[in-house]
């Protein structure tokens, strides 16, 4: 069922937030932040797909940007793509054999060639992979990612109450006036996220910022 989804999500709709599976099309559901590649980072991990870790860290260092001219939902990108991040940085953090080659893995690279010309064969892509993987071991990739996500996020706190806005613009940090309301997930739910930001990195804003809101939900 994973392979099946995440095949079809990378051959038809990538660098799009989802897959629409009746018309094989993309759409971008958060402004186009590949929503489906960073929420299945652990996934691929657990399930072995070693190729398709190694294409992802790829995907990620080269097309995955967030300085971008849109609005997101903060809670749904916090849980998804930060969370994502962040899970994906810790299991390849301990186990960086996971960015060995496998040659059975059905690859991105795969993907795309099949959509553009029909031609599956990415040797030379994938060559170039395996010796970046011989190089070295994982190098951060996803934890830096991570943190320049959070960074932009952080203005959503920058409110009244201290409660998170719902939506925050990601190139100028504008929330306009979208904090008059809110729900006890979107402002109380982000301590596990931010929490281990601040686990990773040693900078105590994350955790302030979404502990003080999870406060405020009480008082």
């Amino acid at each position: 069922m994973f392979d099946h989804g995440y095949t079809n999500y990378m051959q038809h709709a990538f660098p799009k937030d989802n897959l629409l599976p009746i018309s094989c099309g993309g759409k971008d559901w958060q402004g186009g932040l590949a929503i489906t590649l960073v929420d299945s980072l652990d996934a691929l991990m657990l399930l072995n797909r070693k190729q398709d870790v190694l294409d992802s860290l790829e995907l990620v260092r080269q097309e995955l940007r967030f300085d971008k001219d849109i609005k997101v939902h903060v809670f749904e990108t916090v849980i998804r793509v930060l969370g994502g991040l962040l899970s994906g940085h810790m299991l390849l953090d301990r186990n960086p054999g996971m960015v060995g080659p496998d040659p059975h893995a059905t690859t991105w690279n795969d993907a795309r060639a099949r959509r553009n010309s029909g031609n599956s064969s990415s040797g030379s892509s994938r060559q170039q992979q395996q010796q970046q993987a011989a190089e070295g071991p994982y190098d951060g990739i996803f934890l830096h990612k991570a943190v320049e996500l959070a960074d932009l996020l952080l203005p959503a706190f920058d409110t009244p109450s201290g409660l998170p806005a719902l939506f925050v613009h990601l190139k100028t940090g504008a929330v306009h006036d979208n904090y008059n309301s809110t729900c006890t997930a979107c402002a109380g739910t982000l301590l596990l996220e931010f929490g281990m930001l601040t686990a990773l990195t040693g900078d105590p804003i994350y955790l302030e910022k979404a502990e003080f809101a999870a406060r405020r939900c009480t008082t």
